[in-house]
């Protein structure tokens, strides 16, 4: 829904983004996605295409949010309170220094440092590589069909293996992986159960703790 985009990014990084901006927001990025679906049904002629409806969408839908919150916002929030900034630093948590991201830094042009491990390196690099194919396509189809536009049965073909060909199967694909792995771990936690050695005299009380029960966004505040 278009509306949601400007929901989320208004209300992650502008203090006076508000509720009702983004209700109405979502209502207006949904009622004109609406009016784009079924507009070609109702009007024989209807001028705009689903992604020109899209775009209107979000475009309304993001200066709905922006007028409304400011018509509504009592009071800007206090992101630095949030964030832990300034006054509201915790004390210990200061931000690392360039010789701590040095010893991180990353070993290969796709960011890789010591942190990721090789399923991470794996995954990373086919998100990438999946990404750059695409706009590889879109680039080649483009200078393509300005030379010679393409007849109207390789857009079929086209649309069918990318629209529908390659989502089922991938979808399949993430499925029966997703399943497996679910099965592979809760047979490690049933071994895991049966393994574990157990303290009979451990009723979940506890005696001590060193972390201070207060309010996470107090100043000083260690949680």
């Amino acid at each position: 829904m278009a509306g949601a985009g400007a929901a989320i990014l208004g209300g992650l990084y502008w203090s006076r983004g508000t509720t009702a901006g983004a209700w109405a927001a979502i209502l207006t990025g949904g009622l004109l996605s609406i009016v784009g679906i079924a507009g070609p049904y109702v009007f024989h002629n209807f001028p705009l295409n689903g992604t020109q409806v899209s775009f209107i969408a979000a475009i309304v839908s993001s200066l709905v949010y922006i007028s409304t919150s400011l018509a509504t916002c009592r009071e800007a929030f206090n992101m630095d309170r949030l964030l832990h900034r300034g006054q509201y630093a915790i004390a210990g948590a200061e931000p690392p220094s360039i010789s701590t991201f040095a010893l991180h830094r990353p070993s290969t042009w796709l960011n890789f440092n010591s942190d990721f491990t090789r399923l991470d390196r794996i995954v990373s690099a086919g998100i990438f590589v999946w990404s750059i194919f695409w706009l590889s396509v879109v680039a080649v189809g483009t200078v393509w069909n300005l030379i010679h536009p393409w007849p109207k049965q390789i857009w079929a073909d086209y649309w069918f293996i990318a629209g529908i060909i390659l989502p089922v199967t991938i979808t399949a694909g993430r499925l029966c992986g997703s399943r497996l792995a679910e099965h592979r771990n809760l047979h490690k936690l049933f071994v895991r159960l049966a393994t574990a050695r157990r303290d009979a005299t451990d009723d979940g009380t506890v005696v001590k703790t060193d972390f201070p029960v207060t309010d996470p966004l107090a100043p000083g505040s260690d949680l």
